[in-house]
């Protein structure tokens, strides 16, 4: 409220205003013992399984209406393809109680979207198989490789648009889409290269990348202890010139005295991206490292430091938070 309004005079409203003042810079003083780049995994739940197939539930669409009696699950292994990678693509045709219903996919193409008023060039036909799997009992699968089908020559959102006949007892016609990005060209890719060592504390992996393309790049790691338990999400977020460049990971000390885990760690599930300000699409994917590719070695808990992080921009924030808190008290 502004200084001369008259709810500020009760002592209610300065009572709770002081106190939302103080949780809040009481909560950024908790966040703020790690460094952005080094946090808790469970902070980032989404994503901590990144190469985790994409699965929706949906209505057929039968013009633009959704159906009242056929659903359908619609999964894709990702939403961005780089370089030579495939999309496996998925539907099953369901009723309200999830039962298999009989489906057939009719037609699939795949398209550019249109994006900064580009109009998409041509169609490529995909082709929907029975999976005999039991992992996806049911479905209708394609596997897609956007490199083969020379659609596009730089990073562009893609979709196919299906066209299906489902259900029995009505049959129905509708439609179903999936949609993902795809980076022909990545602008940077893994060269396997990682070292390590500890500095000021805290555990450090030096990542290899060749970098083509010059510009900020986002970058996140997972990190496991010895038994499989994912204690830490790691992001790089800064510029990077075109050569032989090394990304520096930091496990921070006090997220490893404090978290516990077992050693050796474990990193896994390597991926990100260039960003481009201003244009849509605003980013160009690296290749993705899936999987465990890097342990390290075993460290005695001596080694780490516990001290909070610091730095400019905590300082900074803080001093904003308590000048509320001071203004409050006022």
């Amino acid at each position: 409220a502004p200084d001369d309004a008259p709810e500020r005079a009760d002592p209610a409203f300065r009572r709770e205003r002081l106190r939302l003042a103080e949780e809040r810079l009481q909560t950024y003083r908790t966040w703020a013992q790690y460094p952005p780049g080094s946090r808790p995994a469970r902070e980032n739940p989404d994503q901590l399984y990144p190469r985790n197939p994409v699965v929706r539930g949906i209505p057929l669409s039968l013009s633009g209406q959704p159906s009242e009696h056929i659903a359908l699950k619609l999964r894709q292994d990702r939403m961005a393809v780089v370089g030579d990678e495939t999309i496996q693509l998925g539907i099953r045709c369901e009723d309200s109680q999830g039962q298999v219903l009989p489906c057939a996919v009719e037609s699939a193409q795949l398209s550019a979207l249109p994006t900064d008023g580009v109009p998409p060039k041509g169609q490529r036909p995909v082709s929907f198989v029975a999976d005999k799997t039991p992992e996806h009992e049911g479905e209708l699968v394609a596997t897609v490789r956007p490199l083969e089908l020379q659609l596009v020559e730089r990073t562009w959102p893609l979709r196919v648009d299906v066209k299906l006949r489902a259900g029995s007892d009505p049959v129905e016609q509708g439609t179903a889409l999936f949609d993902f990005l795809f980076t022909p060209e990545p602008p940077a890719v893994p060269t396997g290269k990682i070292r390590e060592t500890v500095v000021d504390g805290s555990l450090v992996l030096y990542y290899g990348l060749e970098v083509r393309r010059p510009g900020r790049y986002v970058l996140h790691a997972r990190v496991d202890d010895s038994q499989g338990k994912t204690f830490a999400f790691l992001e790089w977020n800064d510029l990077l010139a075109v050569g032989p460049q090394e990304v520096k990971l930091v496990i921070f000390g006090k997220l490893l005295l404090d978290e516990k885990p077992r050693m050796p760690l474990k990193l896994r599930d390597f991926d990100g991206f260039l960003l481009k300000e201003g244009v849509d699409p605003d980013r160009e994917h690296i290749p993705p490292r899936s999987g465990y590719h890097y342990t390290t070695q075993v460290y005695p808990s001596t080694m780490f430091s516990a001290k909070e992080w610091q730095s400019d921009e905590r300082t900074r924030h803080e001093r904003e938070f308590e000048h509320d808190v001071d203004d409050a008290r006022k």
